[in-house]
């Protein structure tokens, strides 16, 4: 007699960059992988970065407000830059949906405030992460609502809402592991019947300051997710065919890389 193998539901941790998250033919292809996944009775977790450059944006606007450089002319350019690339995303992906075109307006207003505060007191470490954490956030409700669109159930956390806990090394923060890992296990089981979509980038101090782990903090936050859970594998799906031998971006001729050891990645 032959006992029955029940398929347990695999986590598969899914980061999407900037690049996939400003092209609509490829963030139509990532719910494709979403869909498929789920088809196959897995479980999908979803990590988002910001629209392409807008956190680079961010970075330069805080810097040009520190330097006190006609602070009130960057504001008002900066958020009409970013509330029109946001609302073409919403366009173009979630066809001109007006209710998440208010939410959005409303995310991007308190941008707005908090952006003024730093144009009147000046940078504070704590002030610019949060700002820096805007991309993000306002990426995370988009994907959300796109996945709801296509009949998806899910729920969107932030960092600070899954527990990503650090130190207070404001900028480049450092993950405390076993915290953190305690946290999302606790939020994140495999009972849950949606699919979460979390920011990447984004944790918190002790004291529920948010904090921002740095370049390529979103690929940390899924491999993070991957490792509290015991997923079955993290995706960082990227717009290249695999590793590359350089930069396409800037060498026309690189070419990709067959297969690498540990030691070589």
């Amino acid at each position: 007699m032959h006992s029955l193998k029940i398929k347990t539901r695999e986590i598969i941790i899914n980061k999407f960059g900037g690049e996939i998250m400003d092209d609509p033919r490829l963030v139509e292809l990532s719910v494709g992988q979403i869909k498929n996944q789920l088809k196959k009775g897995d479980k999908p977790i979803v990590v988002v970065s910001a629209l392409k450059g807008v956190t680079d944006e961010l970075v330069l606007v805080i810097t040009r407000l520190h330097e006190k450089r006609k602070a009130n002319g960057i504001v008002k350019l900066f958020i009409a830059d970013i509330t029109k690339k946001h609302l073409a995303w919403i366009q173009d992906c979630l066809k001109g949906d007006a209710k998440i075109s208010v939410v959005m307006q409303a995310a991007i207003a308190q941008l707005e405030q908090d952006l003024k505060i730093v144009a009147s007191f000046g940078e504070i470490a704590e002030v610019s992460d949060k700002l820096l954490s805007y991309g993000e956030r306002l990426s995370s409700l988009l994907f959300t609502e796109l996945l709801i669109q296509h009949g998806i159930p899910c729920r969107r956390f932030t960092g600070e809402e899954i527990g990503i806990m650090t130190d207070r090394n404001f900028g480049d923060a450092n993950i405390d592991y076993l915290a953190s890992a305690r946290n999302i296990r606790a939020r994140l089981n495999k009972q849950v019947k949606f699919v979460p979509v979390l920011t990447g980038f984004i944790g918190k101090t002790r004291s529920n300051q948010t904090t921002t782990l740095g370049r390529g903090g979103s690929d940390t936050t899924a491999c993070l997710l991957g490792a509290a859970l015991s997923a079955q594998k993290v995706i960082l799906w990227k717009n290249v065919p695999g590793v590359l031998t350089a930069d396409p971006k800037i060498v026309s001729g690189a070419r990709t890389v067959k297969a690498l050891n540990y030691d070589q990645a």
